[in-house]
């Protein structure tokens, strides 16, 4: 049934793509493809490459998470890149202090109780990853321009239970295709946890900004109390973005669903319901995995 289900909602996949990159955010299922590969369950592909992004603000431990694996793909002779690209609080600094009109904005919550369209996935993530992709066909393939289409194949980390969210990927590059590891595999999310345990494999934290809207209170205390200095970067870059009236946002935005600044969330005790699943709505493969 499951197998029925997957081939309904995707099309044939070049059986042969020139190059395979695993899309790897750092987070539970993305980090369990990685642990897969190096302890030899999962095939390494002939011409394989590990991608991860980085918008400057994920917490501590999961960028400790990412070296350690990056060396170990490194001993194994796998190439794993961190692509190169803008950091959000670095860059809404700069855009607030030279009057710049435009800024790829995160689905931040409005006072009057909508939210912003999420355009920061693709800017701080998506593209340079690409970028890296391209770049690496270049270099140790000298292949430059004429990529033939769905010769390269992503890895997204998304799992069984989340075909709904793997249906909805999109790229307008005709020369990308994807591929669902853990769907092949038929792992859920709580299928996942049970691998990471039965072989005594650490846990990594979920992949997320620290000021990311998709985090419940709960998680922002979290975060406030193991990620102290990821916690200021969360609380400045609240603050930062209280008005965004240059990029023609009309309303005052929050980055906490209870659309009050992360500094009254503090001493309020992070007091709220939501849970961080009931918050996510990013169907790109690059977050949240």
């Amino acid at each position: 049934m499951q197998q029925l289900l997957i081939d309904d909602m995707f099309e044939p996949p070049n059986p042969d793509p020139f190059l395979v990159v695993l899309n790897y955010s750092g987070g539970v299922q993305s980090h369990a493809i990685a642990r897969m590969m190096l302890r030899g369950e999962i095939e390494t592909p002939e011409r394989f490459l590990v991608v991860a992004a980085d918008p400057g603000n994920e917490h501590v431990k999961s960028y400790e998470f990412r070296d350690r694996t990056f060396e170990e793909f490194a001993a194994a002779g796998i190439h794993a890149v961190v692509a190169p690209g803008p950091k959000m609080l670095d860059e809404l600094k700069e855009k607030k202090a030279a009057g710049v009109g435009r800024l790829d904005t995160p689905a931040n919550f409005t006072e009057g109780g909508g939210q912003l369209m999420q355009c920061c996935t693709r800017h701080y993530k998506i593209r340079p990853i690409n970028r890296v992709v391209f770049a690496y066909l270049s270099h140790h393939y000298g292949i430059r321009r004429g990529i033939p289409s769905r010769s390269i194949e992503r890895w997204i980390g998304f799992s069984a239970d989340e075909t709904m969210r793997a249906g909805r990927i999109k790229d307008e590059d005709h020369r990308q295709q994807f591929r669902f590891p853990l769907i092949d595999l038929g792992m859920t999310k709580r299928s996942i946890l049970e691998w990471y345990k039965r072989r005594n494999e650490p846990i990594p934290p979920r992949s997320v900004c620290n000021h990311c809207w998709a985090n419940s209170p709960a998680t922002f205390r979290r975060i406030r109390d193991t990620d102290p200095e990821g916690w200021k970067k969360a609380v400045e870059y609240d603050e930062l973005s209280r008005d965004l009236s240059q990029f023609g946002v009309k309303e005052t935005c929050f980055v906490s669903d209870r659309r009050i600044p992360l500094a009254e969330l503090e001493k309020r005790g992070f007091q709220g319901h939501s849970e961080d699943g009931d918050l996510l709505s990013c169907d790109s493969g690059h977050c949240f995995i």
